[in-house]
């Protein structure tokens, strides 16, 4: 029977974004919402928002194909001009993927679903802005909960770590 070695990567979401998620030509991001951004399938397999390719069609002298902004391959429109193109799957996938995880990865208020939670380091309350106004002030420390929850992560990580160093350390150095 064999054994299957799975490795964990952490990807920064930022650069994610920046090199899957987002069109080559405008620099704004790709949305499966919006009409204009919407992510298309070339040919050439290069994905371009539905707006870029508008754009590139109205500038060219003929408006029967256009150059590829990307890898600047002749490609000829599809009889219902840049709509026709398809849309890019895996792109949208992607969107679709990283908007559920951006909604598990912030804690949101319970009454107010659009709402981030806030922790105050000082009071240590969790709170939202519309919930509870609390006493935002110079003298207050106010940080995105996920923050503080990370932060905490961090601290029992690090307490773990030292609990076993010590263990380690009276086992084999004390009692030896």
């Amino acid at each position: 029977m064999g054994s299957t070695l799975v490795e964990t990567i952490n990807i920064n979401a930022k650069d994610f974004t920046e090199h899957f998620l987002t069109c080559s030509t405008c620099i704004n991001q790709f949305s499966s919402d919006s009409y204009d951004h919407q992510p298309k399938l070339l040919p050439c397999s290069h994905t371009v928002c539905r707006q870029c390719l508008e754009r590139i069609v109205n500038s060219q002298p003929r408006s029967d194909a256009i150059k590829c902004p990307i890898c600047r391959e002749h490609i000829l429109l599809p009889r219902g001009g840049v709509t026709s193109f398809p849309p890019s799957f895996i792109v949208n996938q992607l969107l679709d993927l990283m908007v559920r995880l951006r909604r598990d990865v912030i804690p949101k208020c319970n009454l107010h679903t659009n709402e981030e939670l806030l922790f105050c380091e000082t009071c240590d309350k969790i709170f939202c802005q519309l919930c509870d106004q609390h006493q935002i002030s110079a003298e207050h420390t106010i940080v995105p909960f996920s923050l503080a929850i990370k932060r905490m992560n961090e601290i029992l990580f690090f307490k773990a770590s030292k609990s076993k160093i010590f263990n380690y350390i009276e086992i084999n150095l004390i009692y030896s």
